[in-house]
This record gives C-alpha cells, sequence and structure tokens, in this order.
C-alpha cells in the first residue's frame, strides 16, 4: 500500500490479509479454533519471538460461528 505522510509517520504496514471463515464447514471449525486463534493473535503473538504476522485487529461472531482478522 501506499501511504499519504501521516501514514509513513505512523509507520503503516506495506501489506495487509484478512483471514475469515466464508464456507460453513470453515464457520463450523471457528466455532471452536477461532476464539482461539484470534486470542492467540491479539493478545499473545505480541510477547513472543516468533514468525507469525501481526495482528491489527481481531473479532468473533460465536452466534454466527464465524471470525476476522486484519494481519
Amino acid at each position: 500500500m501506499d501511504y499519504n505522510d501521516a501514514g509513513r509517520s505512523a509507520a503503516l504496514p506495506a501489506t495487509v490479509f484478512t483471514k475469515s471463515a466464508p464456507r460453513l464447514q470453515q464457520r463450523i471449525t471457528q466455532a471452536i479454533t477461532g476464539p482461539v486463534e484470534t486470542l492467540f493473535y491479539t493478545r499473545l503473538r505480541h510477547h513472543l519471538d516468533s514468525e507469525a504476522p501481526r495482528c491489527f485487529h481481531g473479532v468473533v461472531d460465536a452466534r454466527r460461528m464465524t471470525a476476522l482478522m486484519l494481519l
């Protein structure tokens, strides 16, 4: 991505991607793993010396059995 001066000064990332579960089978799996994975990326990842991507935002919708992460 290309940023203006404010974005460059804020050291915003050059790339981002999303991780989600659009199909029913994936959403059923996300009902189990989504909260744990989102917790890892949003609360634990920054404490570890790991090559896992940085998470800018993660949300879980337990009623719809889905999750979305902006990495």
